[in-house]
């Protein structure tokens, strides 16, 4: 590296864009950015032109999804049906919870409907709650 160098480096690094630079290297670096600008532009057209091949192969197969669709509308839906009936499941082979059987109260007397009433009238001077 020769002295020309290490001084654009260095006014580089100390944030002096110019100051160090020859006119030699100014032209060398103008044209690296003019490549790098044409490089970049060109990339933006590659990609343009494989969006536009995607969007154009993207059509034909949306028009034959569609046929498809209407396809399977068309057909009877009875097959199916008759797929889904063929369909054999295994026993499952967990342990499953006991049914539940309701208990019965049965007591020893039964008591005759005017005892089956539990609601005691309380006096209004009773203040038991207090």
């Amino acid at each position: 590296m020769n002295q020309g160098e290490q001084d654009s480096l260095w006014a580089l690094f100390a944030g002096d864009d110019g100051a160090a630079k020859s006119n030699s290297e100014t032209g060398k670096s103008a044209g690296k950015k003019a490549e790098a600008k044409k490089a970049k532009e060109k990339e933006k057209k590659e990609k343009e032109k494989k969006a536009k091949e995607k969007k154009a192969k993207e059509k034909p197969a949306k028009a034959a999804k569609e046929e498809k669709a209407a396809a399977v509308a068309a057909a009877p839906p009875v097959q199916e049906k008759a797929e889904e009936k063929k369909k054999n499941y295994i026993e499952n082979p967990l342990p499953l919870p006991k049914k539940h059987v309701p208990k019965t109260m049965n007591y020893r007397t039964e008591l005759s409907p005017d005892k089956m009433d539990f609601d005691i009238d309380i006096p209004e001077f009773d203040d038991f709650d207090i």
